[in-house]
C-alpha cells in the first residue's frame, strides 16, 4: 500500500495540480476589465428599441411554513425605448390578463433595471467601484473570468417592487452592494452579474442574479438578459422570482405580445 500512495503522490497529484486553470497575469486581467468597462459604459446608449416577453414564476415562503410556495406565473411585455424600460402584464398563469389580482397588492414583488443599469453603474469611472480578480468559474457550460466588485453607498440603480410598479412608481436603491461580474473567457461578453446589498434598505432586503447572452434583433446581435433570479425578504416573508426572457424583437408602435395559443380563458 505504501508504494501505491507514493506513486499517487509522484504522478497523480502533480497532474491534478497542473490541470487547474492558470491564473491570468495582471496585464491580462486589466485588458479584459478595460474591454468590459468600455462596453458597459456605453451599453444602454447602444441598445435598440426592442420588446420581449419575460415569464416569471413567483414564490413565497414564511417562517412558519419554511417551504417555497408557488404564487403565480406572470407574463410581462417588456419594452425598451427612449433609453427607458417599460412593462405591462399580459398573462397570469398562462391566461390573458391586463393586470394582477388586487389581492396581491401587498404581497407581490417585481424587479427592473436588468437591461444594463447595474452593469453601467459599476463601470462609471466617477463612482469608484472596487473590482478584483476572484478566479475562474463556469457559467452555462462556458469558462468565465470571475471578478468581484463592491459599490459604495449612494450609487444604486433604479429598482421597482410591488404592484405599484404598474402604476409607474419606482425608487432608487442607494445602499452599498457587491457581487460578481462573470465574463466569457475570450472577454467578449458578460455572462452573469450578481448584486448583493450590504445593508438592508428599510425593512426589505434583496439580491439578484442576471444571466446575459447574445440575442439577435433585426439581424444584429446584442448582449441582453436571458434569465434572472430575484430574492427578497420583507418582514417575515421571503419572495423568490425566477424569470426567463424570450421573443426579443424590434419595438414599433404596433408591437404587442400575446399569450401562447390555446391559453384563452
Amino acid at each position: 500500500m505504501g508504494l501505491i500512495y507514493r506513486w499517487l503522490a509522484w504522478f497523480v497529484l502533480p497532474a491534478a495540480i497542473c490541470a487547474q486553470p492558470v491564473p491570468p497575469s495582471a496585464a491580462e486581467r486589466d485588458r479584459v476589465l478595460n474591454r468590459v468597462g468600455e462596453f458597459a459604459r456605453e451599453y444602454i446608449e447602444h441598445l435598440p428599441n426592442f420588446i420581449c416577453l419575460r415569464e416569471t414564476i413567483h414564490y413565497t415562503r414564511t417562517a412558519e411554513a419554511d417551504a417555497w410556495k408557488p404564487q403565480a406565473k406572470v407574463g410581462e411585455e417588456l419594452s425598451f425605448y427612449a433609453r427607458e424600460e417599460h412593462s405591462r402584464v399580459v398573462a397570469v398563469d398562462d391566461k390573458p390578463a391586463k393586470s394582477l389580482p388586487r389581492r396581491w397588492e401587498s404581497r407581490f414583488v417585481y424587479s427592473s433595471g436588468n437591461f444594463g443599469y447595474f452593469l453601467q453603474a459599476i463601470f462609471q469611472g466617477q463612482l469608484h467601484a472596487t473590482i478584483q480578480w476572484k478566479g475562474w468559474d463556469t457559467v452555462r457550460g462556458r469558462r468565465a473570468w470571475a471578478f468581484s466588485y463592491r459599490m459604495p453607498a449612494g450609487y444604486g440603480a433604479e429598482s421597482c417592487r410591488g404592484i405599484t410598479v404598474y402604476r409607474g412608481v419606482c425608487e432608487n436603491s442607494n445602499f452599498p452592494y457587491h457581487g460578481l461580474i462573470e465574463v466569457a473567457e475570450d472577454g467578449s461578453a458578460v455572462l452573469r452579474l450578481t448584486v448583493e446589498p450590504e445593508k438592508p434598505e428599510s425593512n426589505a432586503w434583496e439580491s439578484r442574479t442576471i444571466d446575459y447572452d447574445r440575442v439577435a434583433i433585426a439581424g444584429v446581435q446584442y448582449l441582453l438578459p436571458v434569465a434572472d433570479t430575484l430574492f427578497m425578504e420583507i418582514g417575515n416573508t421571503d419572495f423568490r422570482n425566477q424569470s426567463v426572457y424570450r421573443d426579443y424583437r424590434k419595438f414599433t408602435a404596433e408591437s404587442v405580445i400575446k399569450p401562447a395559443p390555446g391559453k384563452e380563458r
